[in-house]
Formats: structure tokens, C-alpha cells, sequence
């Protein structure tokens, strides 16, 4: 979820069990603010030295938040690991991360769905309707830019090649050397498409639309 003020990261499994954190942040923006806010699937599928690549879905926000507390399975447990052992919580339990008397020092947490199935189903659905997505179109070339600074801005052109393995050898190489490219498809429906990847820095999470 990017918003102007700040990027959430929020893992799927999660927002479809009523209650987290994850389930609660993803709803608020629709249910409590005017925020324009941008909504993703990240889907990561490879590292490529400290970049993390994948795929992105582009969520039409409010619509699938109506979808989310449609789906979303209710909560079972929380399961809450300290470094002796783990206590079983309600769902409605308040809790910190703080040591335990008897088992120490606080580890992690999760929630439990309810029911396991449930969520799986909900979850394997997810994926079905992602992996039904087709592409009409098919690609003439590859054309290659240096990063823009900033996501408002344009990328600076730097080569082009109707070979994809060779775009992406260039990118390789020339990240060898201190240089950030990425990869456009100029396509027969008249349209670029920017290479579907997500980079993750330090300072958080930035994407730039497909084009």
C-alpha cells in the first residue's frame, strides 16, 4: 500500500484473517480516511544481489477492500513465541512484546485462522485469479533507461534490443559498474510496459507504474 506519506508492506496470508494488524491497517485507509492510496501484490520470484524481484498486480483499492472483509476468515488463536516456550491467546487478547515471567524473552507472534482450510481456499484463489491474467499483445523491442531519482520522473534512455536475454545482460553488466537500468516492452497494442519488478532499499519500497 503506498500512500503519500509512507509505504506499507503487509503480508497477504494476513489480511485475509479478521483482526491483525495486517487485516486492520489494509481496511482503516478505506474506512477511516480520504487517502489516495496506491495497492499492490508484490509476488516475489528471484534475488538478484541485494534486489529483491517479482511481480506486481495493480489492486483498484477500494474495490478490493470490499473484497478483503468479504473474504477474510475469522481469527482463531494467537500464538505468541517467547524463547522457553509459546502461549495460546484469544484473538481479542491485548499483548506487547515484552519478556514472559515463566518463558522469557518475547520472540514473534502470529494469528491463527479459525479454520486452516478456509484460508487456504481463499488464498489459492488469490493466486487463481492472478495466474488467469492474459496478455493480448506481443512484444517488438526491448528499450532500456537509467532509474529516474524519483518515481514523478521519466527514466533517461539508454539502449534498445529485440532480444530479451541480451536486455537483460546489459542491465547485469551495467549494474557491475554502478549503473541502475530497467527494462521496457514496446508492445503491438501500442503501449510500454515496464518490466513487472519491485525493488526494496533501505528506505523502504519503490515502484513505477507500468507504461
Amino acid at each position: 500500500m503506498c500512500r503519500e506519506c509512507g509505504t506499507w508492506l503487509l503480508k497477504e496470508k494476513d489480511v485475509f484473517i479478521q483482526g491483525t494488524r495486517e487485516n486492520n491497517t489494509f481496511c482503516f485507509y478505506a474506512e477511516q480516511t480520504s487517502d489516495n492510496i496506491l495497492a499492490f501484490v508484490v509476488e516475489v520470484t528471484a534475488l538478484d544481489g541485494d534486489t529483491v524481484i517479482g511481480n506486481l498486480y495493480v489492486l483498484d483499492y477500494p474495490e478490493y477492500y470490499q473484497h478483503v472483509k468479504t473474504a477474510a476468515v475469522q481469527a482463531g488463536n494467537i500464538i505468541v513465541a517467547y524463547e522457553k516456550g509459546e502461549r495460546i491467546l484469544l484473538p481479542t487478547a491485548h499483548f506487547g512484546a515484552y519478556p514472559d515471567y515463566e518463558l522469557g524473552r518475547f520472540i514473534s507472534y502470529k494469528f491463527v485462522p479459525k479454520s486452516p482450510e478456509q484460508l487456504e481456499m481463499v488464498l489459492v484463489n488469490e493466486k487463481r485469479t492472478r495466474n488467469n491474467f492474459k496478455e493480448d499483445y506481443e512484444v517488438l523491442v526491448y528499450e532500456l533507461y537509467e532509474y529516474p531519482k524519483s518515481p514523478k520522473e521519466t527514466g533517461k534512455y539508454f539502449c534498445k534490443t529485440s532480444i530479451l536475454e541480451q536486455a537483460e545482460t546489459i542491465v547485469r553488466k551495467a549494474k557491475e559498474t554502478g549503473k541502475q537500468l530497467f527494462i521496457k516492452a514496446v508492445c503491438s497494442d501500442g503501449k510500454k510496459r515496464q518490466r513487472k519488478e519491485c525493488r526494496f532499499y533501505q528506505c523502504g519500497f519503490e515502484q513505477w507504474e507500468l507504461k
